[in-house]
């Protein structure tokens, strides 16, 4: 029987959960019996995720999941939580897309990077990680806003402070870069500045890896080069977005895209943020 790749990456996934999930009876008093010990199938509003984490509103949505701000009782924290749903948790290929994009977020320990508390499942097997809440504006929104005049975004956001943020995005990608990670989805609105000036590099759902045996920088956690594409969905079709991929990426040569696509990338970002324009409308 031939190995399945697949089981190996789900052990591992379950293996490097960073703190066990409590039981209610394991909450400090202030929360004990505020919820039922009911398995929760996918996230909801004022629900509990593996009696540690109290559901709250949804901060975004995407083809294989959401992601939720949750407040985590134990640390007294608020964070954000990305799940897939149970209906795309059920598909191999999609399931192993989340899984590695985890895991790859994960191990990029970088102050311009997201980190990543947690990576566990629900009780129904759904995945989800947990992540650091990041407050602030996408690039994308402030250049859009700079697009329209608006006085209070032209006043917190010259152009050097602009030129501030790409510098802090461009050593992120470096540090992937170095670790052998291309990004492969670089535009504005996958660049987020922090309220307090932070900058952090975000969707590393599509990520190439260039050597996944390299042992030392991956300490065999045994992924895939490319994420992997389900044959039934438009998910995953087209690796990378429209107006910021280099030619070689746009025409689905994956095995042509190297460090240099990222590069491309940021230069398109550079051109929009001293023009205003895209470089490559539509």
């Amino acid at each position: 029987m031939p190995h399945d790749s697949s089981s190996d990456l789900r052990v591992q996934f379950r293996n490097r959960q960073v703190v066990r999930p409590i039981t209610p009876s394991e909450l400090p008093d202030s929360h004990a019996g505020t919820h039922t010990p009911t398995p929760l199938v996918e996230p909801e509003t004022n629900s509990w995720l593996d009696g540690r984490y109290k559901v709250g509103r949804l901060l975004g949505k995407g083809a294989m999941g959401e992601v939720r701000l949750c407040h985590d009782c134990v640390a007294g924290r608020t964070v954000a939580v990305k799940t897939m749903t149970l209906r795309t948790a059920k598909k191999p290929e999609l399931r192993r897309r989340f899984e590695r994009e985890c895991l790859i977020q994960a191990q990029l320990e970088h102050p311009s990077i997201v980190p990543v508390h947690e990576i566990s499942q629900t009780a129904a097997g759904v995945p989800y990680f947990v992540m650091k809440r990041v407050h602030g504006k996408t690039l994308a929104d402030i250049i859009a806003k700079l697009r329209q005049a608006d006085l209070a975004i032209e006043r917190d956001f010259p152009r050097s402070k602009l030129l501030s943020v790409f510098a802090a995005a461009c050593q992120a990608v470096a540090f992937a870069h170095s670790r052998g990670v291309i990004h492969r989805d670089l535009k504005p609105s996958n660049i987020i500045v922090g309220d307090f000036g932070e900058v952090y590099v975000i969707d590393w759902g599509v990520a190439k890896i260039l050597d996944p045996e390299d042992e030392i920088r991956w300490s065999g956690v045994g992924m895939e080069s490319e994420p992997p594409r389900p044959d039934d969905t438009g998910v995953g079709v087209q690796l990378g977005s429209p107006g910021y991929m280099p030619p070689e990426q746009a025409l689905g040569r994956s095995a042509e895209v190297t460090p240099a696509a990222d590069v491309y990338a940021l230069g398109t970002i550079l051109f929009e943020i001293l023009t205003l324009d895209r470089m490559h409308p539509g």
